[in-house]
């Protein structure tokens, strides 16, 4: 499974990409994502909290 989403995001996103990592790890998946902030720090820290497994694909310290 793939998640793709803002480097920014509001609260309420931030709860729901929460949610859907928890509802990712409990249908087996393992995720892969970018690993830096916002939607994919989200679902991956809900991932975590399930016990799931998730992959952080990163560009590096330096976004450019």
């Amino acid at each position: 499974m793939a998640v793709i989403g803002g480097h920014k995001c509001s609260l309420k996103v931030e709860q729901q990409a929460i949610k859907l990592g928890n509802l990712l790890e409990k249908v087996g998946v393992i995720l892969v994502c970018g690993g830096l902030g916002g939607v994919r720090k989200s679902v991956s820290m809900g991932m975590k909290e399930a016990g799931g497994i998730s992959i952080g694909i990163r560009p590096g310290e330096d976004k450019a």
